[in-house]
């Protein structure tokens, strides 16, 4: 049985996403990692949105800042 709403924080785990790098001559590089995930009610998202204008801050970070649970796939210059 699917459950709509079982009480806990709807996290998506190891969601693919393709990270486009800018490199010389107008070209990308495109970097696949993996990245955790809160989902947020329309109007979670609604209400972040007004509160980031309010406050002069950018919506979007604001958003990135309270989905973003963690990352793979990713490493310093050093390995």
């Amino acid at each position: 049985m699917f459950i709509l709403d079982d009480g806990e924080e709807p996290l998506i785990r190891d969601w693919p996403v393709v990270i486009s790098k800018p490199v010389d001559g107008g070209r990308v590089q495109k970097h696949e990692v993996t990245m955790d995930f809160v989902l947020l009610s329309q109007r979670e998202i609604d209400d972040q949105v007004e509160a980031s204008r309010a406050s002069g801050e950018s919506a979007d970070v604001d958003i990135l800042h309270r989905v973003l649970r963690g990352m793979g796939g990713f490493k310093d210059h050093a390995g």
